[in-house]
């Protein structure tokens, strides 16, 4: 499936921590929404508990997203369990729990998911990697999912680990050769930031047979952008902006 995927020509529509514009972020209602309004794949994040469980948040506090705060690092799945993630964004949402990452593989087993590797702490990455390909594993989902992270040592160590899985390098900003660095990782896709996004370097990575996925499209403006630059794909919030070839951007109400 995300071979597939990364082999299509049109531009892809990936679900930025779900349907995020229309549920609380990085929670099976926005997993399950995405699916529903036709995401070609989900983008989550996920780090690692203080007892080792892998789930799925954003950010290395809870504060944001939760009735809680602390470092999720820090705090025991029980705990985390226990915290309201869907309140802060509408009350409808109220007792949404944080998902680990077993539940979404279950809760939308058809859809290729793009896994950010949240690495913080460091200390913690080699175990993070081992429970992800471990849940990966256990849901026999290595054919619909691409692993991407900022930190490019640890996309080295999930090779070292499994030679097949897909891995995708993110960047903000310029980096020094990107496409040489996504080669010698065995990467399958870049994810740029959307503001540094050119159509020379979008035509040169395709030229070397790596995916772009830039991140992330707010509005109107950006997702014409990242389209004149003829990226793989486009990750972004608000599904309801995504388009055919021959369609004109809708704006958002």
């Amino acid at each position: 499936m995300i071979r597939e995927l990364l082999m299509r020509d049109d531009t892809l529509w990936i679900a930025h921590r779900g349907a995020s514009a229309e549920c609380p972020e990085n929670t099976l209602p926005a997993f399950v929404r995405a699916a529903e309004l036709g995401a070609d794949m989900i983008e989550l994040d996920v780090r690692l508990t203080g007892d080792g469980s892998v789930v799925v948040l954003h950010d290395p506090t809870v504060d944001r997203t939760t009735d809680g705060r602390g470092l999720a690092s820090q705090m025991r799945l029980a705990e985390l369990r226990k915290l309201d993630a869907g309140s802060w964004f509408d009350t409808r949402f109220r007792g949404t729990p944080i998902p680990t990452l077993d539940e979404v593989f279950a809760a939308v087993p058809h859809m290729c998911l793009n896994i950010e590797l949240k690495t913080s702490p460091v200390a913690h990455t080699r175990q993070l990697i081992r429970r992800v390909l471990g849940a990966i594993y256990r849901h026999d989902a290595r054919q619909r999912v691409l692993i991407s992270s900022f930190d490019h040592a640890a996309l080295a160590e999930i090779r070292r680990f499994d030679r097949d899985i897909a891995l995708g390098v993110l960047f903000a900003g310029r980096l020094l050769e990107p496409i040489r660095l996504a080669e010698r990782l065995g990467a399958q896709s870049l994810h740029p930031d959307i503001e540094h996004l050119d159509p020379l370097f979008v035509a040169e990575a395709k030229a070397h047979h790596l995916a772009v996925y830039a991140w992330t499209a707010q509005n109107e403006q950006a997702i014409q952008h990242a389209l004149s630059c003829h990226v793989s794909g486009i990750i972004l919030d608000d599904l309801r902006l995504k388009r055919g070839p021959s369609e004109p951007v809708l704006s958002s109400p």
